[in-house]
């Protein structure tokens, strides 16, 4: 049987990520070691693996053992309700926001979507509503449209994550799960006495997990969308931390505002990070270590991240020192949202 092995600290976030894809094999039972836990899989490639969750996990290949209690399964529940031909339009993956699930639906399905629904209810107890989503991210706050599908009439997410929990109302700010990996990795990196900025930093998760693994850091999430930035210091005191803060401000005009500069800089807007590439800098001491997000063509779309870095480095008068690439998520047959680290030195 295939496995997937991941360090204990990460295996929260792994078994989300395998649920949502529908990877988890439920009829074996999960193993647990003093340092890490074996997830059983359905078969998949260790390509798909790579891209799923980059460097922090491993495949390997053992004898399963049987579990007695045999939960329902996604896909296996979709084949009890759509044809073949619908079984292979539908998305298979959902996104589980704690107490909420958000599906996409295509038009030719709407009006099988209850029955969807109350499929992932079945099999997560604590999701009290599903959703569908209408529509695509938009706006200068990168929002989206939805619709309430089934269960309770509610639009606000109570999501743990990394030991942290986060509240918010899924139409009003943008949120993805699908980060918890790629944020937890931030957060390994990260030093104890950091000044750290987070740039776009919505309602507070780069932010308050950082903040909560080194107390003696300080963090700040700078966020121009009022809900968000609301949520943001709301969030803040849920999880007690306090050596964070959040500011409401344009990037822009948060970098040429006064402010102490930063070690870490934490870039999460990977549709128009490219632009603030003169803030990042303006803000960065003399040597800091920037995580920038990217939308990017799978095929050369990081070389030519990796080539506006390095121009705009050469004009402006820094140098750069890339530390490391991966994809922080797959975004379309042919893109990704690629995080690339590097060292800024004034």
């Amino acid at each position: 049987m295939q496995y997937l092995k991941v360090r204990k600290e990460l295996a929260e976030q792994a078994k989300r990520k395998l649920v949502r894809e529908s990877l988890l094999d439920k009829h074996a039972a999960i193993e647990h070691s003093d340092s890490y836990v074996l997830f059983p899989m359905q078969d998949i490639s260790r390509a798909t693996i790579k891209k799923l969750f980059g460097r922090g996990a491993d495949v390997i290949e053992r004898a399963g053992k049987e579990t007695s209690k045999k939960n329902p399964n996604y896909r296996e529940s979709l084949r009890d309700i759509l044809t073949n031909g619908e079984y292979e339009e539908m998305v298979k993956g959902y996104d589980l926001l704690g107490n909420i699930a958000i599906i996409d639906v295509p038009e030719s399905l709407m009006k099988k979507e209850k029955r969807i629904a109350r499929v992932i209810m079945q099999i997560h107890s604590h999701v009290k509503t599903v959703v569908a989503k209408e529509g695509a991210v938009s706006g200068k706050f990168r929002t989206r449209k939805f619709r309430i599908v089934a269960g309770e009439k509610n639009y606000i997410a109570m999501y743990k994550e990394n030991g942290c929990t986060f509240r918010f109302d899924v139409r009003k700010t943008f949120f993805s799960n699908r980060l918890g990996h790629e944020r937890m990795r931030i957060v390994n990196l990260s030093k104890k006495k950091e000044d750290v900025a987070v740039l776009f930093g919505g309602i507070g998760p780069f932010t308050i997990e950082i903040a909560k693994a080194n107390p003696k850091a300080s963090v700040v999430n700078v966020e121009l969308n009022p809900y968000a930035h609301k949520l943001a210091l709301e969030n803040i005191k849920l999880n007690k931390v306090k050596n964070a803060t959040a500011v409401k401000k344009d990037v822009k005009a948060f970098a040429k505002g006064k402010h102490k500069n930063f070690d870490r800089i934490i870039v999460p807007m990977p549709t128009t990070s490219l632009e603030y590439l003169d803030s990042i800098r303006s803000i960065a001491k003399k040597r800091a270590l920037v995580h920038l997000y990217v939308f990017a063509h799978l095929d050369e779309g990081l070389n030519l991240i990796k080539k506006r870095l390095s121009d705009h480095a050469k004009d402006s008068g820094y140098k750069i020192k890339i530390v490391n690439t991966r994809i922080a998520r797959p975004y379309s047959a042919k893109g990704a949202e690629f995080v690339v680290d590097y060292e800024l030195r004034r």
